[in-house]
């Protein structure tokens, strides 16, 4: 009687073990998983970036004039908004322990909306010393526009578009950079485990079976 030839390799007899393909999808899985969560929160954080908190809002004293209090420090620029976008129409002014703050109109006016109400950046302001200033506004004297009469006032850390715009392609970079990092990595881990494996098979065939590896065909049969 002649006996059938054994199984050549039994997959779970080779190495690196299979495991490291569950491995590379997770990695995988975790990287799509971490790029959009991250993604999302640059882009979050890039949005609120260029919302100023926190506020003060001036006293509204009629007439489009507005004035208040507000602690500022030297080391950042702070921003005037207000429910009027005519800044050309507006003069605002800022004194403090420092002396007059200088006033400038904005590079980029940046807009935002609280409460159903859209606020615009009207000036800039940059105080000469950290302190509690006086910041008045009011129409100036060529005004015309109608609402400018009706204009409120708030006073806040000015928006940093440098942020904004960092936090907006560092998104990108993230959403799109670590699933495709982390694609890369599941795809060498497989190729490699897949080669390894694929030796590690024909290392044992020739150790089993002389180095000609099992005999061509079927097993014989046994009568």
């Amino acid at each position: 009687m002649n006996t059938p030839p054994p199984v050549a390799v039994d997959p779970s007899e080779l190495r690196p073990r299979r495991k490291w393909f569950w491995i590379a999808g997770i990695i995988t899985g975790a990287g799509i998983l971490l790029g959009v969560a991250g993604g999302v929160g640059l882009f979050v954080f890039s949005a609120t970036s260029v919302i100023p908190s926190p506020r003060t809002v001036l006293t509204d004293q009629g007439g489009g004039h507005g004035s208040g209090n507000v602690s500022m420090t030297a080391a950042k620029e702070w921003a005037v908004f207000s429910t009027t976008d005519a800044n050309w129409e507006l003069t605002c002014t800022a004194a403090g322990p420092g002396g007059a703050a200088r006033v400038t109109d904005p590079d980029e006016s940046m807009n935002f909306t609280t409460n159903g109400e859209q606020w615009h950046e009207v000036a800039r302001i940059k105080a000469p010393a950290a302190g509690t200033y006086h910041v008045s506004c009011a129409p100036s004297d060529l005004a015309s526009s109608t609402d400018i009469t009706s204009a409120r006032y708030m006073v806040g850390e000015a928006p940093s578009l440098g942020v904004f715009f960092g936090g907006l392609f560092g998104g990108f970079a993230v959403l799109f950079g670590v699933p495709f990092v982390a694609v890369i990595a599941a795809v060498i881990i497989s190729v490699v485990t897949g080669v390894r494996r694929g030796n590690h098979r024909k290392r044992l065939m020739a150790e089993r079976f002389g180095g000609y590896g099992p005999p061509p065909g079927p097993p014989p049969y046994a009568g």
